[in-house]
């Protein structure tokens, strides 16, 4: 059977940007006519000028709304999709055929199935699937009526072709160590709480500010996790043991609370260094399941979830990913600028891929480094997150415990059981946010990370919660180390103000003004983040594409914040 061309269907307007990579695929033939898709649909964002500088003026100290944040309902009243809208878009899905389980204005989402028949003919699109079977994608983008497309942001479940991959890798799990300062191998001493409170400079704020008093860090995930493993990291560091009353895990999708998966461990990471940077603040697991989630991704409804409930200040998404569309990452920074609205200063990943990035492989049926050509990851991209990459050092011990500061250079381990390097580069979907138009030279899209943290599993290597075995063990890498550990400092500076920070972006380059470093901000000047044949990006005095700004003093870093 081939594919025909698309289906004839009363259309105007297409949605560009919707439709997946499928070049891996090989050979696609015509999905069977009854396959049951499940799909849901993104709905726009209402006025997305206005949206931007009702953002940039939260942050403005001299605006008259000055870190006046709103709440989910006060976001959907003025940026949310109207009732009207809403009701046209579910007119169209019910009229084609499709049954609509759930639609709402607040959550911008309306959930719906419906046979692959219904969706080419509503949809004037080809769907073909793999000949084993396991894959199938629309071959085009989506078209809409007129007066549907303009309320419609993205279309999912058209393929299934969306992965995450988490940004931390484990090696040597059988080696269990007992103490902190202990030799694994024939390697250095690793990195635990107490060695980047002493290289990092936390030190002169422990027993004045912790993270207390502040709302919660939101960790997403998509698996559960094992509370004795993490435990057995505070109990080995002398950290406060995780309880109902500083721990609260919120299985998102159906089945999620059971689904423990070889993510266990990014949880786990998460975790660890949320809770060493800021070991007073409460924490918030948001658990998502792919098997069941409605908008195909279980980290996307744990995300979304996170920023309805705006129970926490901080979020952390330390994930990337793959075979997804343009589409997709235009209504996830819905969501995170939904999240800056509300006050929640969100940190994402840069990722451990390089300039490289991740591409869709069926072979793997996942996420794999990318061979060849940049592939940024674009979920950092975001204007509404702060992206966070990675850094390499040899520490100098005395007595087992890192004596201080050393300088830094982006993260690239191009080889071994713990290759990988720090994430960075210029998106190919976001333009250039304000706060960094004075960057030389005047690129226009969005660049990336904005600062970084150590995330190297040999230099010096970070120890880390593992799964399954309620013990501490070497080692760790991934920029996933950093981007809970920045959450973390968010949440003392939030202490110190007495209120939620908001995307932190604005105020770390405003820091940067007259051409100078951010206070508290130690600049990286040397490594690159090309993996193989891609050449990728250098360190260098000021901003730059793989460290951003630097990494933290963090006691002089929340001073001057």
């Amino acid at each position: 059977m081939s594919l025909a061309p698309p289906a004839a269907a009363a259309v105007a307007s297409t949605l560009i940007g919707n439709h997946p990579d499928v070049s891996d695929l090989g050979t696609l033939v015509a999905a069977p006519q009854a396959k049951v898709l499940k799909m849901h649909v993104d709905l726009a964002i209402r006025d997305s000028k206005a949206l931007e500088q009702f953002l940039a003026d939260l942050q403005n100290p001299t605006s008259p709304t000055y870190h006046q944040w709103t709440t989910p309902a006060g976001f959907a009243a003025r940026f949310g999709p109207s009732a009207a809208d809403l009701a046209r878009v579910t007119a169209y899905l019910k009229s084609s055929g499709f049954q609509v389980s759930a639609a709402d204005t607040v959550t911008r989402g309306i959930d719906f199935t419906g046979s692959v028949v219904q969706a080419e003919r509503a949809f004037g699109v080809r769907i073909g699937i793999t000949q084993d079977g396991q894959n199938f994608a629309n071959l085009d983008d989506p078209s809409l009526p007129a007066d549907v497309a303009p309320a419609v942001s993205a279309i999912q479940g058209l393929d299934n072709l969306v992965h995450a991959d988490p940004a931390a890798a484990i090696a040597n799990a059988s080696a269990i160590v007992e103490r902190p300062e202990d030799v694994v191998g024939n390697s250095a001493p690793a990195f635990g709480p107490q060695d980047i409170y002493n290289f990092y400079d936390e030190t002169p704020l422990i027993g004045t500010l912790d993270g207390s008093g502040t709302a919660c860090i939101a960790l997403i995930e998509d698996s559960s996790f094992e509370l004795d493993s993490a435990n057995a990291f505070n109990s080995q560091f002398s950290l406060p043991t995780f309880t109902s009353s500083n721990l609260v895990v919120e299985a998102v999708d159906p089945n999620a609370s059971a689904n423990i998966n070889d993510a266990q461990l990014e949880a786990l990471v998460d975790l660890n260094y949320s809770h060493t940077t800021a070991p007073g603040a409460p924490i918030k697991v948001y658990i998502g399941n792919d098997a069941t989630a409605s908008t195909g991704s279980g980290l996307i409804d744990a995300l979304n979830k996170a920023v309805q409930e705006n129970q926490c200040s901080s979020i952390v998404l330390s994930f990337g990913f793959c075979g997804v569309t343009n589409n997709f990452y235009e209504s996830v920074n819905s969501t995170f600028a939904q999240a800056a609205g509300q006050g929640q200063a969100v940190f994402v990943a840069a990722g451990d891929d390089g300039a490289n990035g991740l591409i869709f492989k069926k072979k793997n049926q996942g996420c794999v480094l990318a061979s060849s050509g940049k592939h940024p990851s674009e979920v950092a991209t975001s204007p509404n997150v702060t992206a966070v990459g990675g850094t390499e050092f040899t520490p100098n011990y005395v007595n087992g415990v890192d004596s201080g500061n050393v300088p830094e250079a982006a993260w690239n381990d191009s080889t071994g059981p713990l290759s990988g390097a720090t994430g960075g580069g210029r998106s190919e979907i976001f333009g250039r946010p304000g706060f960094q138009a004075n960057l030389m030279p005047k690129n226009k899209t969005r660049e990336f990370p904005d600062i970084a943290f150590g995330a190297s599993g040999l230099h010096p290597g970070f120890f880390v919660s593992f799964p399954s075995q309620a013990a501490v063990g070497c080692c760790v890498a991934g920029t996933s180390i950093g981007t809970p550990a920045w959450a973390g400092i968010s949440q003392l500076i939030a202490e110190r103000t007495s209120g939620r920070l908001g995307n932190i972006d604005f105020r770390l380059y405003g820091m940067a003004s007259n051409g100078g470093q951010p206070a508290g901000i130690r600049d990286v000047t040397s490594g690159s983040n090309g993996l193989g044949s891609v050449k990728g990006y250098s360190a260098g005095p000021g901003f730059d594409l793989t460290t951003g700004w630097g990494t933290p003093d963090i006691a002089t870093f929340v001073n001057a914040f």
